[in-house]
C-alpha cells in the first residue's frame, strides 16, 4: 500500500487580491452557516494582472468549432463550512488566524490550471509569490477561513513544497465498488490535468534521492 499523502499549507498573505465572491451570502441572521443548503458557488473576480486579456470562460471544444458549452475559468465550488475547534497552539502551527471561526475547502475552478498552463504562468513565477500560490491552488485547492460574520480572514493553499505547516493525510483506503458505481451514476468523475502534478512529483522524487 502507498504511503499516506503529505500536503503542506501555505497561507496567502495578500488573499484579498483574489476578491472571492459567493453566489449566495454566507451570513444570514439567526442561521448557522454550517446549516446552509444553498449554492456554494464562488468566483475569483480580480485576476486581471494574472490573466491578461483573458475571457471569463473557455471552451471545452477544439478551436474552430461552435461551442455552447462554456466552462468558467474562475468559478468553483466550496465545501460546507465547519467550526474551527483547534486550540491556540494548533491554530498557530497551522497558520490559522485568531479571528477565524469557520473554515471550508475551496475546490479549484476546473479550467483554471489549464488556462494558467496555456499562458505560461507556471513558467514565470520565480519572483511572483502570488502567481505561484495561484498555480498551487489551481491544482490542489485551498482552505478558506471566516470570522463570526462570515468575512474571509485567511486563505491557505495546499502545496507539495515543504512549509512550516504540514497536513498528513490518513489512508489511502480502497474504495468499494458500490461507492465507485454511485459516483459514476452521479457523473462526479472528471478529467484532472496531470502535467503539473506529475512534474511536481518528479521534483519531489529527485529532491529525496
Amino acid at each position: 500500500m502507498a504511503s499516506p499523502l503529505i500536503f503542506y499549507i501555505h497561507p496567502i498573505k495578500n488573499y484579498a487580491v483574489m476578491n472571492l465572491e459567493f453566489e449566495v451570502p454566507l451570513h444570514q441572521e439567526g442561521l448557522n452557516p454550517n446549516d446552509l443548503h444553498s449554492s456554494r458557488k464562488y468566483w475569483i473576480t480580480n485576476l486581471d494582472d494574472i490573466l491578461p486579456d483573458n475571457p471569463v470562460t473557455v471552451s471545452k471544444k477544439s478551436s474552430g468549432e461552435v461551442d455552447d458549452d462554456i466552462v468558467p475559468v474562475t468559478h468553483g465550488i466550496m465545501s460546507p463550512t465547519d467550526d474551527i475547534t483547534f486550540p491556540p497552539f494548533t491554530r498557530e502551527k497551522a497558520g490559522i488566524s485568531k479571528n477565524a471561526r469557520k473554515s471550508a475547502f475551496l475546490h479549484p475552478p476546473p479550467s483554471l490550471a489549464s488556462r494558467l498552463a496555456a499562458i505560461g504562468v507556471g513558467l514565470r513565477t520565480a519572483d511572483d509569490q502570488f502567481s505561484l500560490q495561484l498555480c498551487m491552488f489551481s491544482i490542489f485547492g485551498a482552505f478558506v477561513y471566516f470570522d463570526e460574520r462570515m468575512e474571509i480572514v485567511g486563505v491557505s493553499v495546499l502545496t507539495t513544497t515543504a512549509t512550516d505547516y504540514a497536513l498528513k493525510l490518513v489512508g489511502p483506503y480502497e474504495t468499494s465498488r458500490k461507492v465507485v458505481k454511485e459516483v459514476q451514476n452521479l457523473g462526479r468523475f472528471s478529467a484532472m490535468p496531470l502535467d503539473l502534478y506529475q512534474e511536481q512529483g518528479f521534483c519531489e522524487m529527485v529532491r529525496s534521492l
